[in-house]
C-alpha cells in the first residue's frame, strides 16, 4: 500500500528539523496518471481547492451571466481582504440585490497583513471565501430556492455543486465525502489523483462541462489578485508561470497546467502550509512547467533561507524527493 513520501525537510544548521510527507498526483483530463509522489490515491480534503469546481454549478446555471471576469475570479477565490477584494463581494451583493448578512462564512482577520493591522472589526465581507459564499448564494436565487438554506448539503444549489464536481474528477457523487469547511459550507475528500483530473479539465476543459470550465479559468487567469492577493502563493505563481494555482488549507494545493493539459494535485500530510509552496514549485520545476529565474521570485513562499528574529540565518527548507 502507498503512503505519503518524506518530501520537504526543514534543517536548522546542517540538522534536519523537521519532516513533511507528500502525496502528489499528476494527471491529465482522461484520469491518466503521469507523474506521482506517496499515494496518489489518499483520499482527503480538498478545502478551498476545491473552489473553482464549486463555482462550476453558479457558471453553468447561467447565474454568473452579469458576473465580469474579476468577480468570477473573486467567487474562485480565497481572497486576502484588500479593499478591492471587499468592494468587489460588496458589488455583487448589491447587484442581486442580496444582503451581506445573508453570508454564513463567518469572520476572521483579514489575510492582507497592512489591511489586519488597519481593520480593528472585520466584516463577513473580510472573510476569504466571502466570494465563494456569494456565488452559492446566486446559485440559489437563480434556483428559487430558500438562501437561508444556501450552504445545507441537501439544498438543491449544494447537491448541485457535489454533482459537478464529482463529474470533474471522475467520480459519481456517492463517491465524494462530504465534511464541513471552516467558513461553514460544505467540502469534498477525494482521491488526490481524482482532484488532478479535474484541475486537468480546468487547464484544458473539454465534455459538457468545458464552456463553463473555460470562463473560470480564463478569469482566474486575467484576475490572478482576486485568487489570493497581494503577498499570496497563488497570485504570485500565477504571476511567473503559465498555470492556475488554487491552495487550499492543511497542506493542500490544485495547479492546472493549461499548455500541457496537466493537473497536479498536492497533499502536505500533517497540514503544515509551509511545506505546500516548497513541494509545489519543486514538482513543476521537475514537470518543466516553471523557469529557474521565476522561481527565484517566489522565495519569500519557498523559505529556502530562514532567519532568526536577530536576522542571523539558521537554516532554510528544502524539498528533496523525485516524481515517479
Amino acid at each position: 500500500m502507498a503512503v505519503s513520501e518524506p518530501a520537504v525537510f526543514v534543517r536548522r544548521g546542517k540538522v534536519v528539523e523537521s519532516t513533511h510527507r507528500v502525496s502528489l498526483a499528476v494527471s491529465d483530463a482522461r484520469g491518466k496518471l503521469h507523474a506521482r509522489l506517496g499515494d496518489p490515491g489518499l483520499v482527503t480534503f480538498t478545502r478551498s481547492s476545491a473552489k473553482p469546481f464549486q463555482a462550476l454549478a453558479l457558471v453553468a446555471s447561467g447565474a454568473a451571466d452579469g458576473l465580469s471576469a474579476a468577480e468570477l475570479a473573486i467567487v474562485t477565490g480565497s481572497h486576502g481582504g484588500e479593499d478591492r477584494h471587499v468592494k468587489t463581494v460588496e458589488g455583487i451583493l448589491a447587484q442581486a440585490g442580496i444582503p451581506q448578512e445573508a453570508l454564513r462564512c463567518g469572520t476572521h482577520k483579514p489575510y492582507h497583513p497592512p489591511t489586519a493591522e488597519r481593520i480593528a472589526k472585520p466584516s463577513v465581507l473580510h472573510h476569504n471565501c466571502s466570494g465563494k459564499h456569494t456565488g452559492m448564494l446566486l446559485l440559489a436565487q437563480r434556483l428559487g430556492v430558500p438562501l437561508e438554506d444556501y450552504i445545507d448539503p441537501a439544498s438543491a444549489g449544494q447537491r448541485r455543486i457535489r454533482k459537478v464536481f464529482a463529474d470533474v474528477c471522475g467520480l459519481k457523487p456517492a463517491q465524494v465525502r462530504l465534511g464541513t469547511d471552516g467558513c461553514s459550507a460544505p467540502n469534498f475528500a477525494v482521491p488526490v489523483r481524482s482532484a488532478a483530473r479535474a484541475f486537468a479539465l480546468l487547464g484544458a476543459p473539454e465534455g459538457a462541462h468545458a464552456p463553463a470550465l473555460t470562463r473560470i479559468r480564463d478569469a482566474m487567469l486575467a484576475h490572478p489578485e482576486m485568487v489570493a492577493g497581494e503577498l499570496r502563493f497563488d497570485t504570485d505563481l500565477m504571476a511567473r508561470a503559465p498555470v492556475l494555482s488554487k491552495s487550499g488549507a492543511e497542506g493542500y494545493v490544485g495547479i492546472a497546467w493549461p499548455a500541457k493539459g496537466l493537473g497536479l494535485a498536492l497533499k502536505v500530510e500533517d497540514g503544515n502550509q509551509r511545506a505546500v509552496a516548497p513541494a509545489a514549485v519543486e514538482a513543476l520545476r521537475q514537470l518543466r512547467a516553471i523557469r529557474a529565474k521565476d522561481i527565484a521570485g517566489l522565495e519569500p513562499h519557498l523559505q529556502r533561507v530562514q532567519k532568526n528574529w536577530a536576522g542571523l540565518v539558521v537554516g532554510g527548507v528544502e524539498p528533496r524527493f523525485r516524481l515517479r
